[in-house]
């Protein structure tokens, strides 16, 4: 064990001993089982979750289909009278396969790996997060720099603010800056802002719900814009068609995203994509 880990446990347990014993009578608990439900933003296609998606590209009429792995690992959660607090690591694997092509040809896997923290209070929620992505491409579509292979990828800090408003809607706001690229040529631009808004009809015994989102790159000079539709599955078999009493968690979810903006598969992303995407998503 290296002396950075050993060095994270001791500060850990320390954390959680501290805070135990505030006078605000404050809960520690070491891989808390549930967790601060921090938005997605699924529309622009970076969603923490088990994904299979069909993908159809309609500039240039090409049928793709992605493979998506990502989990949320909270670590420490603390709780005291009005807030929850929540830090851990997350990491995913985004993967994109052309479809009717010669051998399936692998465009693309973007590998992200980061930490988080997040404080929720009542309606209110607040992330930050620390983050690497690495991508790599298929043969058919590698970029050489004077002969050799170009690595791509990038370092970024991420700050989303949430409110939940009500049982039915949702809406937060968020930026991220970039603060290492790798080529910058590739990875062509540093900052964004995104804002989110989410309808869910579960409330109401509808198992729908909607979702909107646009990021403004660089701030100003272009926009990624993203809309999903979708149904809680779990809900509408076991309540809607079987009539039995569904009040879990509605993790599985199939879903009709249209997308609009710059690639996120790294090596396009100065690429404007029109997409739409179907397919099933199970968060846990």
């Amino acid at each position: 064990m290296t002396k950075a880990k050993i060095l994270i446990i001791i500060v850990l347990l320390a954390a959680s001993q501290a805070v135990s014993r505030c006078p605000l009578h404050a809960e520690a608990e070491f891989f808390p089982e549930m967790k601060i439900p921090v938005p997605q933003y699924a529309p622009l296609l970076r969603t923490t979750a088990i994904e299979v998606i069909y993908i159809y590209e309609t500039m240039t009429l090409k049928h793709y289909t992605a493979f998506n792995f990502g989990a949320v690992i909270p670590i420490l959660g603390v709780k005291i009278p009005g807030f929850t607090f929540e830090t851990g690591v997350s990491g995913s694997i985004f993967s994109r396969f052309e479809l009717f092509s010669e051998s399936f040809n692998f465009v693309t896997a973007d590998f992200m790996g980061g930490g988080y923290a997040a404080v929720e209070s009542g309606s209110f929620i607040i992330d930050i997060s620390v983050y690497h992505i690495s991508s790599h491409a298929g043969d058919d579509y590698v970029l050489y720099d004077n002969g050799s292979i170009v690595n791509t990828g990038y370092e970024a800090a991420r700050l989303i603010a949430a409110w939940n408003t009500s049982e039915w809607f949702s809406c937060s706001l968020g930026t991220e800056y970039r603060f290492h690229r790798s080529p910058e040529r590739t990875v062509f631009y540093i900052s964004s802002f995104m804002a989110e808004g989410r309808l869910d009809f579960l409330h109401f015994g509808i198992p729908i719900f909607l979702e909107c989102d646009i990021e403004l790159v660089d701030w100003y000079r272009y926009v990624n814009v993203g809309a999903r539709i979708g149904v809680y599955t779990r809900y509408l078999f076991n309540s809607v068609i079987l009539g039995r009493q569904d009040q879990g968690r509605q993790c599985h979810e199939f879903s009709i995203t249209y997308y609009y903006g710059f690639s996120k598969a790294l090596y396009f992303e100065r690429t404007r994509e029109s997409l739409v995407l179907m397919g099933p998503t199970y968060r846990y």
